[in-house]
């Protein structure tokens, strides 16, 4: 079994990190070079320092971001612009993967994609986040609620005046799909609200 047959046996996903690599490299006096060579022959992808996923010759499937991007930076959820397209309020295409981490801000330019981090404090990462079904992958990844994702997204907007104005902002500016906005789980945004603190995310609970 080669180096790439082995990997492939043992990682079920698309994406792995630097431990497995050197696993599987074990046997190898300079792991390292071995490394650069698959990364020249396109064996496999450097995402960020650590990361990596199979190139296109040796993957199963679908290559998720989704799963990527939970690999790149913990804690984190998916959430704001990717997340609201997923649920159907944006209808144009989001091509940046767009998450939230009790860390710093970072944002990656990657040859799968661009990722961009936004932060958030502990208390407001801990509600509304769930875990969905990733497509192509096993396993699941964090996830924004609708509710959570708007209020993630509202949050980082300039201060909107008044609820006429908010519902411009949402249906003719941003064109959000209004039947997909609605029903709201009024329960969890209330408890989202409470926390935030945010007048942008209050006008919500007023639509």
């Amino acid at each position: 079994m080669n180096i790439m047959q082995e990997l492939r046996s043992l990682v079920a996903s698309e994406v792995f990190d630097y431990q497995m690599l050197m696993y599987v490299l074990r046997a190898y006096k300079k792991p390292r070079d071995k490394v650069t060579a698959l990364l020249r022959g396109g064996d496999i992808i450097q995402v960020k320092r650590g990361i990596y996923v199979f190139g296109e010759k040796h993957r199963k499937g679908l290559l998720s971001l989704e799963v990527v991007s939970g690999m790149m930076v913990q804690p984190s959820y998916i959430s704001r612009e990717y997340a609201l397209q997923r649920y159907g309020l944006l209808t144009e295409r989001v091509e940046t993967m767009t998450c939230m981490t009790t860390r710093h801000r970072k944002q990656f330019d990657t040859p799968i994609g661009r990722f961009d981090y936004a932060f958030i404090g502990k208390r407001k990462f801990g509600i509304g986040v769930i875990s969905k079904q990733s497509t192509g992958e096993e396993g699941g990844v964090l996830y924004a609620t609708k509710e959570k994702a708007l209020a993630d997204w509202l949050a980082t907007v300039p201060l909107i005046k008044d609820l006429e104005t908010f519902r411009h902002f949402l249906f003719v500016e941003s064109r959000i799909d209004e039947k997909s906005l609605f029903p709201l789980d009024r329960t969890l945004l209330r408890e989202i609200i409470s926390i935030y603190k945010n007048s942008n995310v209050n006008l919500l609970n007023k639509l």
